[in-house]
């Protein structure tokens, strides 16, 4: 456990850890978190003293060690997906990875034949080494893993230049990954990205959207985005469908929305839930 990792609060309350230390007129450790989905009670002072920074107000909290759960590998969540064992007994987080060896096609469904992986909703939280699976998944071509626990996004770049040359959809929506280092290569596959709730505006989005220059179809809502830069929409000229929905914090229209005009191959614009107050269009 350390400063900057992304857990689960019993079970089921997304939070990254901010602090661990003594809490003044409290007794033992505390843990310092940040919730995600707004449950939290201060910004990270408490009566009075600074412990640490929230990104936003009052989604700080202080937890004991013992309410705290890390999710599930890439490993165990595809043993939890698609794993499919003759037998009725429930299959543990602490399986035995020596399955995918000689039984292995007793006990897995043959990954090789599919095109989809969906791990939604599984708190993947990290990218483990295990050639076994990893290497019957070069075929795929939609990786889902929207509500995961990944920390950076370092450790996604890895397994996309490693593992998967065909992906053309990918989906890490619902996390709160930091960007630490950058890609050695452009993803020149992939079509499609749904980056919906990962806290993040515009200047961010274009350091990761640079790496994937054909995409057409992008999802950014419920995002916190205040602008669209012109550097923004130089990266997506191929774009043909673009969602914004529920970023309240996007008010003007002249000129962040008026530059998307410069898109000339785009159909679908989406601005459902935006905090924009007035449509001014570019003068004639």
């Amino acid at each position: 456990m350390e400063i900057g990792d992304n857990i689960l609060v019993d079970g089921k309350y997304p939070a990254t850890i901010l602090y661990i230390g003594l809490v003044d007129d409290h007794s033992g450790q505390w843990i310092g978190i940040e919730y995600w989905n707004q449950q939290g009670k201060h910004n990270g002072t408490l009566n009075g003293k600074f412990y640490f920074q929230t990104k936003h107000q009052l989604n700080g909290a202080f937890i004991r060690q013992q309410r705290i759960q890390y999710g599930n590998s890439f490993t165990q969540a595809i043993y939890k997906q698609y794993i499919k064992a003759f037998s009725n007994d429930y299959i543990t987080e602490d399986i035995n990875y020596s399955l995918f060896g000689k039984e292995y096609s007793d006990y897995a469904v043959d990954l090789s034949s599919i095109i989809r992986i969906d791990l939604s909703s599984q708190w993947v939280n990290q990218f483990d080494d295990n050639d076994d699976i990893y290497n019957n998944l070069s075929q795929i071509k939609e990786l889902n893993i929207r509500q995961n626990l990944i920390k950076n996004w370092s450790q996604l770049w890895l397994i996309l230049e490693k593992y998967f040359p065909e992906l053309e959809i990918l989906n890490v929506s619902n996390s709160r990954m930091n960007i630490d280092k950058y890609p050695s290569k452009q993803f020149l596959n992939i079509k499609q990205i749904v980056l919906i709730d990962t806290d993040n505006d515009c200047p961010i989005f274009e350091n990761i959207i640079k790496y994937f220059p054909n995409l057409i179809n992008i999802h950014l809502d419920l995002n916190h985005i205040t602008l669209i830069s012109e550097n923004f929409v130089n990266q997506i000229k191929n774009l043909t469908n673009l969602s914004l929905s529920d970023n309240p914090t996007l008010k003007y229209w002249n000129p962040f929305i008026n530059r998307l005009g410069l898109l000339k191959y785009l159909q679908e614009l989406i601005l459902n839930n935006c905090g924009i107050y007035q449509i001014k269009l570019p003068d004639q």
